[in-house]
């Protein structure tokens, strides 16, 4: 099958499906009017809306947070893919299975071509967790960091509410552990057993690597700002690779969101842990404000995809995380990423908070894998493919 051009694997709503071809259309104003697979197949008929979390109702945030308070008292999937690095604990939950899979799949899913399609394919994963084990039927939110840029400490979205809000920041005296909102004292299992910390650091690259983090007097927030995020979407025009680099640079937006929330987002150090410091992405999913960090990043790119004719199919980047020579490699070094692969589509809809050249889409944007059918041919490609590794691995947490 051929679709422009390019080769497909098409993933559809809210099974992991192989469907040969999809149709879409869409009325004047750019709203979705049908969604209809070609030649007899099945079709995605209610795409799911995404929306930013303070334009939710309060049933709306709480359905939310209860659901992901189930999947944390959901057992951790039985024939999950185990390993001992990272160690695999077997108390955990089915939530702490996505951050082992996040964990073990770090240095394959950062500074490497396959960190926006991997982030994409990763929360579609979990919005499916939330519908297929603990009935969430809401629409799935994210967070618009740039409205909290320039007060970031007091901004609305830490919401002290026991049922809506997301909480606050930690407690230093309890090593940063979050004591209110919904998630207050939420049971955690990586990489040791804690509950969820946060700890605002607004200057988080002072005594960092200085060749990694050249400007040791940045403050975070100023990478996230409108300003910031509209050169994301309105420049790098056909330039994935900048595009990706700018978004997720050492100093940009995505790793400027994660350190300014120190805790388990920024990847810092817990007093029983203090081997395991960062500042690194490690363990971030442990933070339920991760999936709608993600959300937000997830956005941009979207955004981008729709802002210039040339930026859609635009994608290079290497499947090797290179520090060593940063930032020689800024989204991998080779061998490299081509589009040409296997590119599964994802159905969902983003509302639009902010101003962009963006017109409102159903998502187009694929995840790329190798191998994915025939199934005969996992087992050989799972050894060259981490993404095939993270595909098996999701489809076994999602019991699907």
């Amino acid at each position: 099958m051929d679709l422009n051009g390019k080769p497909f694997l098409i993933l559809l709503g809210c099974l992991l499906q192989r469907y040969p071809s999809l149709g879409l259309q869409w009325d004047d104003a750019g709203t979705l009017t049908s969604i209809g697979a070609q030649n007899g197949s099945a079709s995605c008929t209610n795409p799911h809306l995404r929306k930013e979390w303070r334009t939710l109702t309060d049933s709306g945030k709480e359905a939310w947070t209860s659901a992901v308070k189930c999947l944390v008292k959901h057992p951790s999937a039985a024939n999950i893919m185990k390993d001992s690095d990272p160690p695999y604990n077997i108390s955990g939950s089915l939530y702490d299975d996505f951050t082992y899979v996040h964990m073990k799949l770090n240095n394959d899913i950062h500074q490497t071509g396959l960190f926006l399609p991997f982030h994409r394919y990763f929360l579609w994963s979990f919005e499916q967790a939330l519908r297929l084990h603990c009935n969430y039927s809401e629409v799935m939110p994210y967070w618009d960091w740039t409205q909290d840029a320039r007060n970031f400490e007091h901004a609305t979205i830490f919401d002290p509410d026991p049922r809506t809000g997301l909480g606050g920041f930690g407690h230093l005296s309890h090593d940063g552990a979050v004591l209110d909102g919904a998630f207050a004292k939420l049971p955690l299992s990586y990489p040791v057993p804690h509950t969820l910390r946060r700890e605002y650091i607004p200057y988080p690259f002072r005594n960092l690597t200085l060749r990694l983090y050249p400007n040791t007097s940045f403050a975070a927030w100023s990478a996230f700002t409108p300003e910031e995020i509209q050169k994301s979407i309105n420049g790098f025009q056909g330039d994935f690779k900048g595009f990706q680099s700018y978004l997720e640079g050492m100093q940009g937006a995505h790793m400027s969101v994660h350190l300014i929330m120190g805790g388990d987002l920024g990847g810092t150090c817990l007093k029983s842990a203090s081997w395991l410091c960062g500042p690194d992405a490690t363990w971030s999913p442990n933070e339920p404000m991760f999936w709608l960090h993600h959300g937000m990043v997830d956005k941009v790119w979207y955004d981008w995809q729709r802002a210039h004719a040339d930026n859609f199919w635009s994608f290079e980047g290497g499947t090797v995380r290179d520090l060593d020579t940063w930032p020689r490699y800024p989204n991998g070094a080779p061998p490299g990423l081509n589009v040409r692969l296997s590119i599964i589509f994802l159905c969902f809809i983003i509302k639009h908070q902010y101003t962009s050249s963006a017109r409102l889409r159903p998502s187009h944007g694929w995840y790329l894998g190798r191998g994915l059918h025939p199934e005969t041919h996992l087992q050989y490609h799972i050894q060259r493919s981490p993404l095939l590794h993270l595909w098996l691995t999701l489809h076994t947490i999602l019991d699907i």
